[in-house]
């Protein structure tokens, strides 16, 4: 789902005040990758240590974490995060909310993937493309199982959408839908996600369906009758192969 967002697009302060930004916090809520890969890989890109915009002459992707943590820009997050949260439907209430900044060179690509949870991508500057594939198929789920525990897939389910994004607007991500990007102008975007009960019961079908494939039993999209049934016996499986091992 794409939507315009309102926020101001020069809330970071540019490149400048990314830079202050990296200075106040702590070091290890600063990660650089690679973005020079291809779109689908398994394993994880490589990190590159702290890197902020035009520190490096080949791609990168920058995620600097848990804005809702910082004291400068913690009113921004509550602007995405409190009406969302308001707006939920009660029964599924909020376990967990994190923000951080995505800032990506031109080119750059982030490879295929899956989050855990409900992802909002406020695009702030500059513009991307992402090829975004919901949960629903037994190809998904599939894709998904192979791809635990790190979530980096090595190949995108069939009926991939692929959407421009571009600053000013808003992308909502399902949880565990698997995507990848990338960015067709150097860009700044705020990624705003949330966890709850259901996307966390979500994670134990999809752990359950990784287990039960090692065994030859094809994965089943989460959502599904029997879902918790694959659950215990994924369990199961679990501790007899621990008994095994033991004995």
């Amino acid at each position: 789902m794409l939507v315009p967002h309102g926020l101001p697009l020069d809330v970071a302060g540019g490149e400048e005040g990314l830079v202050q930004l990296a200075e106040a916090i702590p070091e290890s809520w600063t990660r650089g990758f690679d973005g020079a890969v291809k779109p689908t890989s398994g394993p994880p890109p490589a990190e590159l240590g702290p890197v902020l915009p035009h520190e490096r002459e080949t791609a990168t992707v920058t995620r600097i974490y848990h804005l809702q943590l910082s004291a400068t820009y913690r009113s921004w997050t509550e602007i995405v995060f409190d009406p969302l949260e308001a707006a939920w439907p009660p029964h599924e209430p909020w376990v967990e909310r994190d923000a951080g900044f995505f800032v990506t060179s031109e080119g750059a690509v982030t490879p295929a993937h899956a989050d855990r949870h409900h992802n909002l991508l406020v695009q702030l500057t500059g513009d991307k493309e992402i090829t975004v594939c919901v949960p629903g198929s037994r190809a998904h789920a599939s894709v998904i199982a192979r791809s635990l525990p790190s979530l980096y897939a090595d190949r995108m389910p069939p009926g991939a959408e692929v959407i421009k994004l571009v600053a000013g607007f808003a992308l909502y991500v399902p949880p565990y839908s698997v995507h990848w990007v990338r960015s067709t102008r150097s860009s700044l975007a705020m990624s705003c996600g949330w966890s709850t009960e259901t996307t966390i019961r979500a994670g134990r079908v999809h752990a359950a369906n990784a287990a039960l494939r090692r065994l030859g039993v094809p994965a089943a999209p989460v959502g599904r009758r029997g879902n918790e049934v694959r659950v215990q016996a994924a369990a199961a499986a679990r501790r007899m192969r621990a008994l095994l091992i033991r004995d």
